[in-house]
């Protein structure tokens, strides 16, 4: 029995080499898919983040678009006076929106600035337009706005139809989400006419908050 003990060998040199290289290269491997999913979890949890911040926008747009009878968009850009696509439903800045003395959601954004800021327009004990405390969220490239109108029955000769707004948020990493919300109240919006398209749009095609150098927003009030 002893002898046999005795006669018992342990690993060779080569063996314990080739031992330590798959266990080097299972290592690897283990170290590499772990970077991945490290990344691939960092990638996501990213877009979640903005996605969540993203849907907060669109929940805001959505609750006042939906009641509102008057929509302006908001900007600091002086060279829109007196240009064509300058209508009524465009305004130098918010203050000239709560002069308007009604109720309703405002959407802003200072230029140069991924910060997106919205607050409400209430009135308060003395039945005056009072505005709430802003509310932003972060990391904002753009908002894109576009109003059009869509003719219910093709029938030639009929004027029912109904305005709806398209909207596009984008965020900064990428992420973005677009829509459309029937405006079902809509008053102070003028549509052109195209007798050869059942869809109608307006002058000054899409509007843009943020994403500039100039102060922009959208507002929505109701009468």
């Amino acid at each position: 029995m002893i002898k046999k003990l005795r006669s018992k060998k342990a690993f060779t040199l080569v063996e314990l080499v080739v031992t330590i290289a798959i266990l080097s290269i299972t290592a690897g491997m283990g170290i590499g898919i772990f970077s991945a999913a490290l990344q691939n979890y960092s990638t996501a949890s990213v877009t979640s983040g903005e996605q969540d911040k993203a849907l907060e926008i669109e929940s805001y747009i959505l609750r006042h678009a939906r009641v509102a009878t008057n929509v302006y968009f908001i900007t600091s850009d002086s060279t829109l006076n007196g240009n064509a696509s300058f209508t009524d439903h465009i305004v130098a800045n918010s203050a000239a929106v709560e002069l308007e003395g009604a109720e309703g959601g405002v959407v802003t954004n200072e230029g140069n600035s991924n910060v997106v800021r919205y607050y409400d327009l209430d009135k308060n004990d003395d039945d005056e337009i009072e505005a709430s405390p802003e509310l932003s969220v972060t990391g904002v490239e753009s908002i894109e706005f576009k109003f059009n109108k869509q003719k219910i029955d093709y029938d030639e000769g009929s004027n029912d139809s109904f305005a709806y707004l398209n909207y596009k948020i984008n965020m900064v990493e990428g992420y973005s989400v677009r829509g459309s919300v029937v405006l079902y109240n809509l008053k102070n919006v003028v549509f052109s006419h195209d007798p050869d398209n059942y869809v109608e749009s307006t002058l000054d095609g899409t509007f843009k908050v943020g994403g500039g150098s100039f102060n922009t927003g959208i507002a929505f009030l109701r009468e």
